[in-house]
């Protein structure tokens, strides 16, 4: 409660108490000048001329309004003042982050060690290549459908290489493989999906397999293949990329 109340008063105290002490000094100052100059320079039928006698004798009434509209312009030139202040640290907080931004992506796409990404990556799925897990594909005219399905160990295993192959299959765009790469292939969506259809295109599948179906009078065909020892075969292909983004 007292930490919200603070705060207020904080506020309040930047909105107001600044300008009216700016004001309150520049009209004692001028009225210390006034008073400087009418006693030193001006000659003695001046000396009567004082703030009290040459203000207007007026209601009551109508000094409480004009205190008011001047208590209400101070308020507003604080108010227009903090605004401006808290405008300009935000712009300066927003170009310091833009900055930091494009440095950090300098240094996480454009200045990195790409042969030794790959070789991360190639470290990543050699801890799991004496497992069995195995990307299966399959794809028929009917729909048309085109899945992969990582599977064929563990649920844990399974999820594991599926993660490498994300990571392996976002290398393959912001690295310098992109350039040895399709279009096709750079247009994926899923990285997951991208690195599959790379170790597919790189060393085809094993264990295909072909039907044929009718469904509601119409004939389809289906294909199935999988990539055996997914771990193994991508630890090799990331050895091969890792060799193909050296950089002059």
């Amino acid at each position: 409660m007292w930490r919200r109340v603070s705060k207020r008063l904080s506020s309040w105290k930047e909105i107001f108490w600044g300008k009216a002490l700016l004001a309150g000094t520049a009209l004692w100052a001028i009225l210390g000048a006034w008073d400087l100059i009418k006693s030193e320079l001006l000659p003695e039928k001046y000396q009567s001329w004082t703030l009290v006698a040459k203000t207007p004798h007026l209601s009551w009434r109508t000094w409480v309004i004009v205190l008011l509209a001047i208590l209400l312009g101070v308020l507003l030139e604080g108010a227009h003042a903090a605004m401006q202040k808290r405008d300009k640290a935000n712009a300066e907080l927003r170009t310091q982050m833009v900055k930091q931004a494009t440095a950090a992506h300098g240094k996480t796409t454009m200045n990195r060690d790409w042969p030794g990404d790959w070789k991360l990556a190639e470290d990543g799925f050699r801890r799991y290549e004496k497992s069995s897990v195995r990307a299966d594909w399959f794809q028929s005219s009917d729909g048309p459908v085109e899945t992969w399905t990582i599977g064929g160990d563990t649920s844990d295993l399974a999820r594991d290489c599926e993660a490498l192959c994300l990571q392996a299959g976002k290398l393959l765009v912001v690295s310098p493989m992109s350039n040895h790469i399709s279009v096709e292939l750079r247009a994926h969506e899923n990285d997951t999906d991208r690195w599959l259809y790379f170790l597919k295109g790189r060393y085809g599948l094993s264990n295909l397999l072909n039907g044929t179906g009718i469904r509601d009078g119409q004939s389809h065909t289906s294909l199935f293949g999988s990539i055996r020892n997914l771990a193994a075969a991508s630890a090799r292909a990331c050895i091969e990329c890792g060799a193909k983004s050296f950089t002059s």
